[in-house]
């Protein structure tokens, strides 16, 4: 039997890990990039920030410059700027305005052409992709044939990648040609090919990298009318590499959207090639993941979800799950802080959709179970019935009378002959009186089969929340009777063995004694809720309370606290000691906590692998 067992063991371990990895074979058919660039954008927007110590100016041509010279620069105003951008002694200016299309003669287009020649590493960046045998593309009319036209082409992201135009990568390198930046960046950090960039990729025949970026602002700026009136620092911004752009909000062209803020004005392209310099210098673009990673690690988390949902119960397996994903989350932004880049999209797809798709599979052996239990529990029940037809038979002997007297009562009650105020009170009396010594006989019965050791447990699964509901019903009218309002908060729970008539007997004990002894207009709170493998059933009433040195006698048989003696509601005493007991009988355990005229709080906790 052992071995059979072991091998029924083995089989549903093996068909689970074959579960998990067609899941994950699966999911990696998709390639998910809009997610996992949404996923790529929200590390970047976690990953600590520091300020830059660059060796990047930016200089735009921002409304400070238009206001002070009350229209946009011209090809004249472009020619003081170069002129006084020449004192810095620039390591490289990348010039990203087209100078043809610059306002002006040909005769200040010449010496603006002259002032640009007499800057080493003057670039004037076009957006455009270089193509072999095209090369007359990159040259501008006389007099402005002269200046060094790059391709300086900044990426969006379109349907290749996440589909949503943001900018995240810089082309490095096509056609035998390094870009504008790459050949700045070579200034002051020189390689011998573009495969010693670090994350390195290649995309259509051009070699490229994913943008280390810095938060909007992180580089020096200054105005374009500031290079012009020499109102800056010269010690400071000599030997930079020098970026000249546009910010002025008048034009959306001028601008990208970024990982940080996907807005039409998010990001200048200034700042963005400035971006793109820094990243080539430090040589620290985001590497990403290989493939085989990726699938290893979505393939792991679908197999970890997979035995979480068939080891745990719901509500712990569901924080176990978020748990995970959690853990998975800051793993992947502290590699990304390193510049790595672990892809969230399908592995968390994997932990999400590995769990609402084996829910099912949980649900039917979980009934799978049940029906063993009953079958297994079949001849306990049949003796158990011989020992409940004892008992039932000696609660009608001692019920029938009682139901007489009560129909009596009521029958003299509802008389057509009046009968006098002192006759009313005197049946009514009995009336009560048996009703009491009803309840009073059945704890006695209860009492005695626990005496006798007659009471044994008969398991079988039982919806709690269920039980509660109906049981609320109940004392539906007691609660009307006291204006009492009687409120629930059931979490979802999986049906658990249980003896059902006992645990009944438990909250309808415990709910009864909350709506009995809490105050006209008071409130009663009823929970349930699954916690440390256990089921935790909450009563709590705002009554009469009780004593801090009797908490620990109220569940002893036949005592009564004292504010419950000192109240008009009767009772034997008994109803606590039988809970006490059918719950310990359930291996579990059952606590109180009261403050004295602010109410009571009982909490039974049931375990949810008793063996049927």
């Amino acid at each position: 039997m052992p071995v059979s067992l072991n091998k029924k063991h083995i089989i549903a371990r093996l068909m689970r890990i074959g579960f998990a990895l067609g899941v994950g074979f699966l999911l990696l058919q998709f390639p998910l990039h809009q997610w996992e660039f949404a996923g790529y954008d929200l590390l970047f927007r976690a990953k600590p920030s520091f300020q830059v110590e660059s060796d990047i100016i930016v200089v735009n041509i921002d409304r400070k410059t238009i206001e002070e010279l009350r229209h946009e620069p011209d090809i004249a105003d472009h020619n003081l700027f170069v002129q006084s951008l020449k004192k810095l002694q620039p390591k490289g200016v990348l010039y990203l305005m087209n100078p043809a299309e610059l306002v002006g003669t040909a005769k200040q287009q010449a010496a603006f052409a002259r002032s640009a020649d007499e800057i080493s590493n003057f670039i004037v960046s076009i957006e455009d992709v270089p193509i072999a045998g095209a090369e007359n593309k990159f040259k501008l009319s006389p007099p402005l044939n002269h200046l060094n036209l790059q391709p300086g082409i900044l990426s969006k992201d379109s349907r290749n990648f996440a589909g949503d135009n943001v900018s995240r990568r810089a082309l490095v390198y096509y056609e035998g040609r390094y870009f504008a930046q790459a050949q700045l960046a070579q200034l002051i950090n020189p390689v011998n090919s573009p495969k010693d960039y670090q994350g390195i990729f290649t995309f259509k025949g051009s070699q490229q990298v994913l943008v280390n970026l810095k938060r909007p602002k992180s580089f020096k700026h200054l105005s374009f009318i500031d290079i012009i009136d020499q109102n800056f620092d010269a010690e400071k911004l000599k030997n930079k590499i020098i970026i000249v752009g546009q910010d002025a909000q008048a034009e959306a062209n001028n601008y990208v959207m970024t990982p940080y803020l996907r807005d039409v004005t998010a990001m200048s392209k200034a700042e963005f090639n400035a971006n793109i310099i820094h990243t080539l210098i430090k040589n620290n673009a985001i590497v990403q993941a290989p493939e085989w990673l990726r699938a290893l690690v979505t393939i792991i988390m679908a197999i970890i979800t997979v035995f979480i949902t068939f080891t745990f119960r719901p509500v712990r397996g569901i924080l176990t799950l978020l748990a995970l994903g959690g853990s998975y989350f800051f793993v992947s932004l502290a590699c990304f802080s390193l510049d790595f880049w672990i892809p969230l999209a399908h592995p968390f797809l994997a932990l999400f959709v590995g769990y609402y798709l084996l829910i099912p599979f949980r649900l039917v052996q979980e009934n799978k179970k049940s029906w063993e239990y009953q079958q297994r529990n079949k001849l306990l029940t049949q003796v158990e019935e011989l020992k409940n037809n004892f008992i039932s038979m000696m609660s009608h002997d001692l019920k029938t009378p009682l139901a007489r007297i009560q129909g009596m009562a009521e029958m003299a009650l509802n008389d057509q002959h009046p009968l006098s105020s002192q006759q009313n009170e005197a049946i009514n009396t009995i009336s009560k009186s048996s009703v009491e010594l009803t309840q009073f006989v059945n704890s006695i019965l209860n009492f005695g089969r626990l005496e006798s050791e007659g009471v044994n447990l008969r398991l079988e699964t039982k919806d709690l929340n269920t039980m509660v509901e109906d049981i609320v019903k109940k004392y539906k009218y007691l609660a009307q009777e006291k204006n009492i309002e009687v409120i629930t908060e059931l979490e979802p729970l999986f049906a658990t063995p249980v003896d059902g008539d006992l645990i009944q007997q438990v909250i309808q004990n415990l709910i009864e004694n909350a709506i009995k002894y809490s105050h006209e207009g008071g409130k009663v709170l009823i929970t349930t809720e699954e916690m440390d493998g256990k089921i935790h059933i909450q009563v709590s009433d705002q009554g009469l309370g009780i004593e801090q040195d009797e908490l620990d006698k109220v569940f002893m048989k036949f005592y009564r606290s004292k504010n419950a003696k000192t109240s008009p509601i009767k009772g034997t005493g008994l109803g606590l000691y039988l809970t006490k007991y059918f719950v310990e009988l359930h291996k579990g355990e059952i606590q109180v906590d009261s403050v004295v005229n602010s109410g009571s709080t009982f909490t039974v906790k049931l375990p949810t692998d008793l063996d049927i």
